[in-house]
């Protein structure tokens, strides 16, 4: 199984700020994904809204991390097509107005790497892009059944 991750689970499981439950149920998911021959699919966009508030030697080693233990995935041509259809569709919901600005443009082209990434799932937490993703890729938290797909 493919599972692409949001922003937040990667503070709290590659960062490890954030509420302490929620680091340790995200360290607990990495550690499931390992064990079961999932794939963690980590969106490049979601990195770089990650790294922003890194100084230069954090970029470096959290950088060196994702990319020894996940699949990075581009936002590439066949994601900026999926970017424009859910742009597109939540302006026609919103009656033709406002285009994506700020984090829900992140939320928009994480959802678009994760559905051109053929991932699944997505793991979020955040309201505004399970919106997003609604009706194109089923989003669950690290602990809801059937995040991971166990594999014997």
């Amino acid at each position: 199984m493919r599972v692409c991750l949001d922003t937040q689970g990667l503070i709290w499981g590659i960062k490890r700020q954030g509420d302490r439950d929620r680091v340790r149920i995200a360290r607990e998911f990495f550690d499931r994904a390992d064990k079961s021959g999932n794939r963690v699919v980590i969106p490049a966009v979601a990195v770089a809204e990650m790294l922003v508030q890194a100084n230069e030697t954090q970029r470096a080693e959290w950088a060196a991390v994702l990319e020894a233990c996940f699949e990075v995935a581009p936002f590439d041509l066949p994601a900026a097509v999926e970017a424009a259809s859910l742009e597109r569709r939540r302006r026609d919901q919103l009656g033709g107005v406002g285009g994506a600005t700020g984090k829900l443009r992140f939320d928009v082209q994480i959802a678009a790497t994760a559905l051109a990434a053929g991932a699944e799932c997505l793991v979020t937490y955040d309201g505004d892009l399970r919106a997003v993703c609604e009706g194109r890729i089923p989003t669950r938290g690290f602990e809801e059944p059937d995040t991971l797909e166990e594999r014997w």
